[in-house]
C-alpha cells in the first residue's frame, strides 16, 4: 500500500486522477452500484440511523504492468484508487457471523489439479481469465448501509454527503461470499454442474453424459477448457452473465 504522505507532488496528482477514476468505474460504469444523497437527507441518516453509517477510505497501490513485474523500470507502473469500505464497522457483522455469511469456499489445491490435470488428459484448449469487478457484479444488498466518505472526499460530492450501498463494493465484510453465491447461482443456469467434492469445480456434459468441458474458479480467476458444442454454448452464456 503507498501512503500519500510519502508521495512527491507528480505522484499525488497520479493518484488524484485514478481515485476520480476508481469513483466512477462504482458510480458511472457499475451502474446500480451506490446513489447519493444530498446533504440535507444525510444529515437526517446520520441524526435517526446512525448505526448504519459506515466509514471509508481509499487504499493506494502501485500496479505493475505484468509484463514489467521483474523488471525494475518504474515508469511503467500504474497509479491505482480503491474506494474500500470499512467493513469492521458494519452493524451487521455479528449476524452475518452466525448465519456463516463472512467466508466463501475457495479453489482447493486438488480441485486445482483436478481441473489442469483434465484438461491435459482430454487434450482441451487451456482457457485464463478473470472476473472484472467481481464483488461489484454481486446481487444487491438486502441490508441498509450508508458509506461516509473518506478524508479526501469523492469526486464530485459536496463534503457530508452519504453514499448509499446497494451492492457490496469492497470492503464489505460479506462481498466474496456474496460474490460467490452470485457465481455459484449464474453458472449452473448456463449448464454447468457443480462436482460433488470441491464448491469451485464445474463441468460440462453432452447429453449422452461425456465431459466436454471444465472450469476451475478461485476468487475472481479461472481456468477452463473443453471443446464441442455444449461446451462453447455454456461457456458463451456464462460470458454473457
Amino acid at each position: 500500500e503507498v501512503y500519500q504522505r510519502n508521495l512527491g507532488e507528480k505522484d499525488k496528482r497520479l493518484f488524484e486522477e485514478a481515485r476520480c477514476k476508481g469513483w466512477e468505474t462504482i458510480s458511472v460504469t457499475k451502474k446500480g452500484m451506490v446513489r447519493v444523497l444530498t446533504v440535507e437527507e444525510s444529515e437526517r441518516v446520520r441524526a435517526e440511523t446512525p448505526k448504519l453509517v459506515i466509514p471509508s477510505r481509499f487504499v493506494y497501490t502501485w500496479k505493475m504492468d505484468e509484463a514489467m513485474e521483474l523488471m525494475s523500470d518504474l515508469k511503467e507502473r500504474l497509479a491505482k484508487a480503491r474506494w474500500t469500505i470499512k467493513g469492521y464497522a458494519s452493524p451487521y457483522l455479528e449476524e452475518e457471523f452466525h448465519e456463516n455469511k463472512l467466508t466463501a469456499p475457495t479453489l482447493t489445491q486438488v480441485g486445482k489439479m483436478l481441473v489442469l490435470q483434465t484438461i491435459s488428459n482430454f487434450k482441451f484448449p487451456l482457457m485464463i481469465g478473470d472476473m472484472t469487478g467481481a464483488f461489484l457484479e454481486s446481487d444487491n444488498m438486502e441490508e441498509l448501509m450508508y458509506a461516509e466518505q473518506p478524508p479526501e472526499g469523492l469526486p464530485g460530492l459536496k463534503p457530508g454527503q452519504l453514499v448509499p450501498l446497494l451492492k457490496p463494493v469492497y470492503g464489505i465484510s460479506s462481498a466474496p461470499n456474496r460474490s460467490w453465491t452470485t457465481f455459484d447461482r449464474g453458472i449452473q443456469e448456463c449448464g454447468w454442474c457443480k462436482v460433488r467434492h470441491d464448491s469451485c469445480v464445474y463441468v460440462v456434459r453432452d447429453r449422452k453424459g461425456y465431459l466436454t468441458g471444465i472450469l476451475g474458479l478461485h476468487v475472481d480467476d479461472a481456468a477452463s477448457g473443453g471443446k464441442g458444442n455444449d461446451y462453447d454454448r455454456a461457456l458463451e452464456q456464462l460470458k454473457r452473465k
